[in-house]
């Protein structure tokens, strides 16, 4: 129990990042809106 509590907490915030984008994560900011002229 003590080894998996260590290893989730000794994940570089990159590699959570990696692993989010692959499931699709995406950014507010990236993310290109559009609004059609009625």
């Amino acid at each position: 129990m003590l080894m998996l509590t260590y290893s989730y907490n000794n994940i570089p915030k990159y590699k959570i990042e990696k692993m989010a984008r692959e499931l699709g994560m995406v950014y507010p900011d990236e993310v290109k809106s559009y609004f059609e002229k009625k």
